[in-house]
């Protein structure tokens, strides 16, 4: 067999020298790399877990929030149809008061319209007697009872 095919004597210092450096770079690189490479690995997922807790409560609390804003709309429009329809209420009830007291008014108005009225018919007759009997007074030169 050649010479070349069989190890060298040398191997077993290689293997000696190998294995030294595999484990000191085990011990004191090799390891503390994938204590770092895990604690970033556990740490981001920690991170994954507490995202996806706090996206569920945000959509929890804005799913209130829009409920309590809904029911807040609704109320505020109930209570906006009150107040007009209180408003209309009080307004037709304004309206009855000023058309009765207007009709008092007027019905005030027309009684001392129609006295202001026979005071004047009554007047315009007094003068129209006095007018004749003046005229008659001068068409007939003699003073008329």
């Amino acid at each position: 067999m050649p010479d070349f095919l069989l190890p060298d004597k040398s191997i077993f210092v290689l293997w000696f020298i190998f294995m030294a450096v595999f484990m000191a770079l085990s011990r004191w690189v090799i390891g503390p790399t994938l204590e770092i490479i895990e604690k970033r690995r556990d740490n981001t997922d920690h991170l994954k877990e507490t995202t996806e807790k706090l996206t569920q409560e945000t959509k929890t609390i804005l799913t209130q929030y829009e409920d309590a804003m809904a029911k807040a709309r609704l109320e505020a429009s109930q209570a906006r149809e009150a107040l007009v329809s209180q408003a209309r209420e009080e307004e037709r009830k304004m309206i009855a008061f000023v058309r009765v007291q207007n009709e008092e008014v007027m019905g005030k108005l027309k009684v001392d319209l129609d006295h202001q009225k026979k005071e004047a018919l009554l007047k315009l007759k007094q003068y129209s007697q006095e007018l004749a009997r003046d005229m008659v007074t001068k068409i007939l030169e003699r003073k008329v009872a």
